[in-house]
């Protein structure tokens, strides 16, 4: 073979390699996130709490329904019941419904579940749904009577204590109930006003529960008026000396501030912190509560990681009430919207997209480096002849 055809045929051998560095350092930029489409339930009425179940199931709270479902995340879902009572528009919040506020499941199979927010015949209520169907009252708290109220005014979510009971943040009194399943209520914790703000002392209103990966009781914190941006703070809680409240000092400190009227929370698998903040402009819009306002003013949810810094993950949310993790895959329920989406993709889908296009990339890498040794090889061992 002549030195001329050799030439040419490394010539062009080089050339293919370059073009396929190129192509693949070009897909490592351009190539989408491999992830399927985010499953979204709609059609609802006033979703609000959000419960993960062990099986890929999520427990949907339908407030302006009175409605408990189960959701596979895919299809439609399973009615577990429609008895909670509920009104579909609050008296007190203009469009906003009232009734099932958040649930969950125990071991043996029973829901239980709470009803909030307005003050109507059986609200304000912890109700236990048996697996039989049957819905019955754990506390009897008769608003409409001349007798004493039991001390639950607005109760938002619950998570369970491992003896059982039941730990309820009341976003009304400002406190978080311990209640057994036979309906005994204690104080569990009690919130103290914060600071003067110029329009009086400004409430906590604790809102979102859920137990962190290290044990303790996280809560978050909507304010009350006149909600300033950035004053919702998520608490740390443990019940330090065991006396089965969380009242004495250093039982209750701050873990996150900085946020705007936050509904709820939940870990996710790399332990950061996910908040769901109903609207950046919370004072303008209870103003106006109706679901074309919410929608101008939107809420967002927020991941902040160990390290404490933040990143958006989702805004332009309408009124969004709950955040859960399901299998790694992130939840959101919008009030206003009358919906449950995903939020995708996951922090660990993309490390995965990450690794993908830095293989693409070294794979051009390689290509366009292999490309110069070889010519480089054939000119020296023309050089000397060979």
């Amino acid at each position: 073979m002549s030195i001329t055809n050799l030439c040419r045929k490394r010539l062009l051998t080089v050339v293919a390699l370059l073009i396929l560095g190129a192509v693949a350092s070009s897909l490592a930029l351009l190539i989408p996130p491999p992830v399927d489409a985010p499953a979204t339930l709609d059609g609802l009425v006033a979703p609000r709490g959000l419960t993960a179940l062990g099986n890929a199931e999520l427990v949907v709270a339908e407030g302006g329904a009175g409605r408990l479902l189960r959701w596979d995340l895919d299809g439609d879902p399973d009615v577990v019941s429609a008895e909670f009572p509920f009104l579909a528009q609050s008296r007190i919040a203009g469009e906003s419904a009232s009734g099932i506020s958040a649930a969950l499941q125990t071991a043996d199979g029973s829901y239980f579940a709470i009803v909030g927010e307005a003050r109507a015949k059986g609200h304000q209520e912890l109700y236990r749904l048996d697996p039989s169907g049957e819905l019955a009252h754990v506390t009897r708290n008769d608003v409409l009577s001349t007798l004493p109220p039991l001390p639950i005014v607005n109760p938002y979510d619950l998570v369970q204590a491992a003896n059982g009971d039941l730990l309820v943040t009341d976003s009304g009194r400002n406190a978080i109930l311990r209640i057994s399943q036979e309906g005994r209520i204690v104080d569990y914790v009690t919130f103290e006003p914060r600071e003067d703000t110029g329009d009086g002392p400004l409430d906590i209103v604790p809102t979102g529960a859920a137990w962190g990966p290290d044990g303790a009781l996280y809560v978050a914190s909507l304010t009350g008026w006149p909600h300033p941006p950035g004053a919702a703070i998520v608490y740390r809680i443990v019940d330090a000396n065991g006396d089965g409240d969380a009242q004495d000092d250093g039982e209750v400190s701050v873990y996150a501030d900085g946020f705007t009227a936050a509904t709820d929370i939940a870990f996710d698998a790399d332990g950061a912190l996910l908040v769901t903040e109903f609207s950046t402009r919370m004072a303008e819009l209870v103003v106006d509560l109706t679901a074309a306002h919410a929608a101008e003013l939107s809420g967002r949810l927020v991941r902040r990681a160990l390290d404490g810094t933040t990143e958006v993950l989702a805004d332009n949310l309408v009124g969004p009430t709950a955040v859960t993790v399901v299998s790694n895959r992130i939840f959101v329920s919008e009030e206003f919207a009358g919906r449950v989406v995903e939020i995708g993709p996951s922090p660990a889908a993309r490390s995965g997209v990450r690794w993908l296009l830095v293989a693409l990339a070294g794979l051009g890498t390689i290509a366009i480096a292999g490309g110069a040794l070889w010519w480089l090889t054939g000119r020296t061992s023309q050089g000397r002849g060979e």
